[in-house]
């Protein structure tokens, strides 16, 4: 399951009124010209139940454009006819690079996405024994201490357009049950009717973490 919220609207009823304000908004410490307000915040979250288990993400984006002003702003134009790199960097402070590309057809828009398996990276800068069945210690995820991280996914996207740049990034921790020496017991789960389900955090408050609905248990959620 799949979902988007609007929620420029609830975070107004909740007091966050002047960054959506062109005049009133204050970016200053994004943008020297302070010329930047919140047009727009989305909320997206993922769920997927399968036999394997869960598994949930969310994420939420904001986007920003520029305030309205008197005298129009003349916007270079930038010509490529020919493969290049591009780099986005934090001018804030360090000029750190936030993300970097390569694009070899400019005849199109910049649209990206790529996916980076880091198990592999992680594991040779030393955090090893995370992946490692008998060593790896989650006992303060599960009191029976019997997970092991199996994956480290990080996927990144970027936009870039004469609107200006738009970027995101997760990273996905895929776990699993360690090796045991007597096989387990899964139960069999049957569904014949819509119904709804609760993701909770059992560690400390029971808080839920995700809620969703079924409306077809004939599809897979």
């Amino acid at each position: 399951m799949m979902c988007s919220y609007q929620v420029k609207q609830p975070l107004s009823h909740m007091g966050m009124t002047s960054a959506f304000s062109s005049l009133q908004s204050d970016l200053s410490r994004m943008t020297l010209a302070n010329d930047l307000f919140v047009s727009e915040v989305i909320h997206k979250a993922f769920v997927k139940v399968d036999e394997e288990g869960s598994e949930a993400a969310a994420a939420t984006v904001i986007v920003m454009a520029p305030s309205c002003v008197l005298i129009p702003k003349i916007v270079p134009e930038f010509y490529v006819d020919h493969p290049y790199f591009f780099v986005i960097r934090d001018h804030r402070a360090c000029y750190s690079i936030l993300f970097m590309g390569s694009v070899t057809d400019p005849s199109s828009k910049i649209v990206m996405t790529c996916s980076y398996q880091m198990k592999s990276p992680l594991g040779q800068m030393g955090m090893s024994s995370a992946f490692v069945p008998l060593q790896a210690d989650f006992s303060k995820m599960t009191p029976v201490n019997d997970l092991i991280v199996s994956e480290v996914v990080h996927k990144a996207f970027v936009k870039v357009d004469e609107k200006g740049s738009e970027a995101a990034a997760a990273t996905a921790v895929v776990m699993m049950l360690q090796c045991a020496m007597m096989p387990m017991r899964v139960p069999k789960f049957f569904v014949d009717h819509p119904f709804l389900f609760i993701i909770r955090d059992k560690r400390a408050s029971n808080s839920i973490l995700f809620m969703g609905r079924v409306t077809n248990p004939s599809i897979s959620v």
